[in-house]
């Protein structure tokens, strides 16, 4: 009686060891591992196996294998169990129907299960879930002299042991599903955020690429400011949900804000109806001449005042519908000769108000219209100006403030856009991507060890010296990962080869241009630094950039 409670003594405080080191650890294949040497260990088995049913139910995969004499398996290497095989059907009949134990001596001729000894016989126990249901078998291998005192003594262990790593692996498997199921889910927005707007490509796919980049190499770094810095397995996947999902609130963007490529640009380009009105122009130069000369011909100075005045109006439309690509920043003198050009008249005849919808007629006047009424060649009308269709947040805490309107059309105010194709209320409305991204995961119920996605994906706007968007945040406030997604998002949109509004960058101009934003204390000047350092930046620009913007970076007047 003494040595039998000594035995189950030490059998108790054995598999309260196991239960208790289980539940501490997260990777299946490790807990895998540890079922498996706790059977080899209770039993006097050559041989211990676990396998899984698999997605279609039509197999048992070898998820686990070690033998006595050869040590852990490579299952890659070893055949699944085929549940159809009619020479099996007994069996799965017992151990699936029946949820019983198999006793399997017969298996010598079968090259379904490798073991230790020939001569070993087998026993699987089923692992069942909390339905009832059978997922996978528990095996061990067991020499002929031995087998008795398996059946007997220890199957009742081996059955408990097996129900205790059914219901784990069933909850960590649960738990791999939804991680995986959420990350398909934040690729798809992701991706969907990336073909809403054909102009961002694959900027929220590349984004986190770059950022997990860099991250590792602050971690992998073991001098400087990076020397302390190392991230958890749970930081990591807060990190990569969060740079996945950067750009979230994009969706709330309307496209043809995010894809306007010039000034006069709404849902269509404007610049198609001033041309129309410079036609116009040109037509009434020759009316008014062919008025005159209706009974006579035209003499040779009529002709060419008609030439001149076509031709100093084919040079003031070219002069708008280059100020109108916004690919230059915009002078003085051409804003002054843009004015000039708005103070041309021409008269319209057919009310601009026929055809419009009912949401745009709310713009205008009554009075707004005369016919035959001379009017400004070009205009900025109250009917240019559009009211919030619903009011923006406008928190305390937000940096970024909203204009009173949502959008001001108004040909001349953005036509005179100093830089850039996008006015002040566009460019709220691009920026604050940031305050929906921020409120949009807020939102979420993210569990205590992601409760920084937020502020992670929310901040890669900001500024080192606090002047960014949308928090003010300075650098102290911003964690590591936060400041290396702000370099790969400026990265990533400065040599992308698809957006409308310019040239991709080659990396020397890149760079260049990122050094400057460092001066400008915009950016992590030692994350930019071990960025160039750890060569992070070539290898991206060999997966992603083209062959002819990888050009030579001169590292020495960045690094000194």
């Amino acid at each position: 009686m003494s040595d039998s409670l000594t035995v189950m003594k030490s059998t108790i405080k054995r598999f309260l060891s196991l239960t208790n080191t289980i539940a501490k650890e997260q990777d299946l294949e490790r807990i895998l591992e540890l079922v498996c040497a706790e059977t080899a260990d209770a039993t006097f088995a050559n041989s211990t196996y676990l396998y899984l049913l698999s997605s279609d139910e039509k197999y048992l995969d070898p998820k686990f294998i070690k033998l006595a004499t050869q040590g852990v398996i490579d299952v890659t290497t070893q055949p699944r169990l085929p549940l159809e095989d009619p020479r099996l059907k007994d069996d799965v009949d017992t151990f699936f129907i029946h949820k019983q134990p198999i006793y399997a001596k017969e298996y010598q001729d079968r090259a379904y299960v490798l073991k230790d000894n020939e001569t070993d016989n087998l026993l699987f126990i089923p692992l069942i879930d909390r339905n009832q249901r059978v997922i996978g078998a528990l095996g061990l291998g067991v020499d002929e002299d031995y087998h008795s005192q398996v059946l007997i003594e220890d199957k009742e262990y081996l059955e408990t042991l097996a129900a205790y790593a059914s219901v784990t692996i069933e909850t960590q498997t649960m738990l791999a599903d939804q991680r995986a199921l959420l990350d398909s889910f934040i690729q798809v927005m992701a991706g969907a955020i990336d073909t809403k707007s054909p102009y961002t490509g694959n900027h929220c796919q590349r984004v986190p690429v770059l950022t997990e980049m860099l991250t590792q190499a602050a971690q992998d770094c073991d001098q400087g400011v990076f020397a302390e810095f190392s991230m958890s397995q749970e930081q990591w996947q807060e990190l990569h949900i969060a740079a996945w999902l950067h750009d979230c609130g994009k969706v709330t963007t309307p496209e043809h804000i995010i894809d306007k490529s010039t000034k006069l640009e709404t849902i269509y380009n404007r610049i198609h109806e001033v041309r129309t009105r410079f036609e116009v122009l040109k037509r009434d130069v020759e009316i008014a001449v062919y008025r005159v000369k209706l009974d006579g011909q035209l003499a040779p100075e009529d002709v060419e005042k008609i030439r001149v005045a076509h031709k100093e109006l084919d040079e003031e439309f070219a002069l708008i519908a280059d100020i109108n690509l916004g690919s230059e920043s915009l002078d003085d003198q051409k804003v002054a000769s843009l004015e000039a050009i708005a103070n041309r008249t021409w008269q319209p005849t057919i009310n601009p108000t026929l055809g419009l919808s009912w949401e745009e007629l709310a713009r205008y006047s009554d009075k707004d219209f005369v016919p035959g009424k001379p009017v400004s060649l070009l205009v900025d009308n109250p009917s240019h100006l559009v009211a919030w269709e619903k009011e923006p947040l406008r928190e305390a805490r937000f940096f970024l403030k909203a204009g009173e309107y949502q959008n001001n059309q108004g040909e001349i105010y953005n036509l005179s856009i100093r830089k850039g194709t996008l006015n002040r209320e566009e460019r709220y409305i691009i920026n604050s991507h940031m305050i929906e991204t921020l409120k949009m995961l807020e939102s979420l119920p993210f569990p205590k060890n992601m409760k920084n996605v937020p502020l992670l994906a929310g901040s890669h706007h900001e500024k080192m010296n606090g002047t960014g968007y949308p928090l003010g945040l300075k650098a102290a406030e911003l964690p590591l990962p936060a400041r290396a997604m702000a370099i790969a998002d400026v990265f990533e949109a400065l040599t992308s080869c698809d957006r409308p509004y310019k040239q991709p960058k080659t990396l020397s101009e890149s760079i260049r241009i990122m050094s400057f934003m460092v001066k400008n204390q915009h950016l992590d000047p030692a994350l930019f630094q071990l960025f160039l350092r750890s060569g992070v930046y070539q290898t991206y620009a060999k997966r992603f950039l083209r062959p002819e913007q990888i050009d030579e970076v001169d590292l020495d007047q960045y690094l000194s």
